[in-house]
């Protein structure tokens, strides 16, 4: 994990685009959760409780909590039918995990004894407080951060993040190379949290895949009682939504191209 310090950022887009404060510090992982760390949730005592408290805690009851215990206790969406995943989608340990609802993953985040993220701290940790630590050849300094749209700056690369542009560089070809011609599905895929192709995507702060690769649930509501905020795009996401300060929103029960990293609040439960 690594640490976010309290303090302003900004935050939001266009006439939202404004200064906020978290007044403490936190920590965030540094990557999404991978398959191998997820895997060892699914194979522990606590993977059921946990997956039932998540369900009670979203106040699923009756028919429909019998049947999403069952259903997700199976693993990941992926793990049992692979029809919907690219053709030469396997389950590698360094890729994140995905195909997990938001249920899914707040079961993870208390069998960890952390958290899913607020939206503010999930921009921050991408985006880079008011002020960020810069090395000044001898030292370390706190710089001015400018508004940024990436993790990286303003100016777009679409070398530096795994999304639908990394494959289909042509923005104009977009919608023909990946659904006419099912691009999505024969080619593109997740990729290691580890690969180096993406380094140059790091946030301030030293957090990888902010952008791309997996689309990373949060705990807020996007609409209460409906739709759950996301961020971040995935492998497959256009380029005009892969951007820290696009929100996304999907029913908590989806389970697509959908992954998530987790926070802690306080240094006992980080782990460090």
């Amino acid at each position: 994990m690594v640490y976010i310090p309290p303090g302003k950022f900004w935050m939001g887009e266009g006439t939202a685009e404004k200064i906020h404060e978290i007044p403490y510090g936190y920590y965030i992982d540094k990557t999404p959760v991978t398959i191998s760390q997820y895997e060892k949730f699914v194979k522990s005592p606590g993977f059921r409780p946990r997956l039932a408290q998540a369900l009670e805690l979203g106040k699923i009851n009756g028919d429909e909590f019998a049947q999403s215990l069952e259903k997700w206790s199976k693993g990941p969406a992926w793990w049992q039918n692979k029809y919907h995943a690219p053709e030469n989608w396997e389950l590698d340990g360094t890729h994140p995990v995905i195909g997990v609802s938001w249920f899914e993953s707040l079961a993870y985040s208390l069998w960890a004894g952390k958290s899913l993220p607020h939206e503010s701290e999930w921009e921050k940790a991408a985006r880079g407080g008011e002020k960020i630590p810069q090395w000044q050849g001898e030292r370390w300094e706190w710089k001015e951060n400018p508004k940024r749209k990436y993790t990286w700056g303003n100016d777009w690369k679409e070398d530096k993040v795994n999304s639908a542009s990394f494959w289909v560089p042509n923005y104009k070809d977009w919608q023909k190379e990946f659904f006419d011609k099912q691009l999505w599905k024969k080619q593109t895929l997740t990729t290691s949290v580890n690969d180096p192709r993406f380094d140059a995507a790091i946030s301030p702060y030293g957090c990888k895949d902010m952008l791309g690769n997996v689309w990373e649930w949060c705990s807020d509501w996007y609409e209460k009682n409906m739709w759950r905020s996301c961020r971040g795009g995935s492998w497959i996401t256009r380029r005009a939504f892969v951007r820290v300060s696009c929100r996304d929103r999907h029913a908590p029960v989806n389970r697509g191209d959908l992954g998530f990293r987790v926070v802690c609040r306080s240094l006992s439960d980080s782990g460090l």
